[in-house]
């Protein structure tokens, strides 16, 4: 019975791209990544393998290199343990989902005019998947405006030259409660696909 040499590897793998551990093992597993990778070994399909996976080979199979491929558009840093001993860890990475900014601007310019709403209902891009977070600026000098949600109900009040971050994905209705137009700067986050 040959022995099994095991180790980390950290391999930089740039967007679509592929790289090679050419090390004889019969287990493996996805120590760090921030993205699923597709592994594949001599003999099988690719499959897909995220942070925290292993495989044990069935009883008398063993591999000889590994083929990881990057299915993302941004390069990552990844780091995978091959060999015969069975490496096992219950520690989690926790990463955020990737996000987008995506500024309001009213026509002809970014102001809600005197007694009037402007509903944000949470609806994402094309690329989203859910809103992180409603940020309102109130740019005027002398007046607050007022943060409503789906009922009409006041939540919050933004008192002249602030900002405030408001984390939800559900309707806001950023309203002004004033005789006059007051200008502002309105944009949302959004959690976007991070393929």
């Amino acid at each position: 019975m040959s022995s099994i040499s095991s180790s980390p590897h950290t391999l930089t793998i740039g967007p679509g791209a592929k790289d090679f551990i050419n090390q004889e093992g019969d287990f493996f597993a996805v120590l760090n990544s921030p993205v699923p990778l597709e592994i594949r070994w001599p003999g099988c399909e690719a499959a897909i393998y995220a942070q925290g996976d292993s495989v044990d080979m069935q009883s008398g199979e063993r591999f000889s290199r590994l083929e990881i491929r990057n299915p993302t558009l941004a390069a990552v840093t990844v780091t995978i343990f091959t060999g015969g001993a069975r490496y096992r860890s219950a520690r989690q990475t926790m990463l955020e989902q990737p996000s987008a900014l995506k500024g309001w601007q009213s026509v002809p310019t970014s102001s809600i005019p005197a007694a009037t709403g402007i509903g944000f209902d949470g609806t994402p891009p094309a690329d989203g998947i859910q809103r992180k977070a409603l940020m309102v600026s109130n740019l005027d000098p002398n007046n607050v405006i007022q943060i409503k949600d789906a009922n009409g109900n006041l939540c919050l009040v933004v008192f002249a030259n602030t900002s405030v971050t408001i984390p939800t994905s559900d309707f806001v209705q950023v309203f002004n409660p004033t005789g006059a137009a007051i200008s502002v700067a309105i944009s949302e986050l959004f959690y976007v696909s991070a393929y």
